[in-house]
């Protein structure tokens, strides 16, 4: 079976304690090691699925501070890496999807680009 958007690649946590949430990684399912970014959270590779620990810093309004408000701590994103971004973010809208943010994790690079 093949899906519109590609392979999920990176499934991303929202949490308290971005410590304490490494360590359950590291010793509970075993992932790890993880790339702490000071002040933007932890990277992990789990074979070809990325995991994304995202610490809140501040109260700035943000659909992540809506989501912690809703259902607290957990899993806030499913990524998928696709080679067609704009014939993917079509595809989630005439779905039903409602796009939150977009961006590009490397200013300047079309392949780089994100939609929440």
């Amino acid at each position: 079976m093949t899906t519109p958007f590609g392979p999920i690649r990176q499934l991303g946590y929202i949490v308290t304690d971005i410590h304490a949430a490494m360590r359950h990684w590291l010793e509970g399912p075993g992932v790890g090691p993880f790339y702490y970014l000071e002040n933007n959270g932890a990277l992990a590779q789990s074979g070809g699925v990325q995991i994304e620990l995202v610490q809140l810093r501040d109260d700035s309004p943000s659909f992540f501070h809506t989501f912690v408000g809703k259902y607290g701590e957990g899993l806030n994103h499913v990524a998928f890496w696709t080679e067609h971004f704009d014939a993917g973010v079509a595809t989630a809208l005439a779905r039903g999807y409602v796009e939150l943010h977009r961006g590009t994790s490397l200013p300047g690079k079309p392949d780089s680009r994100f939609a929440y």
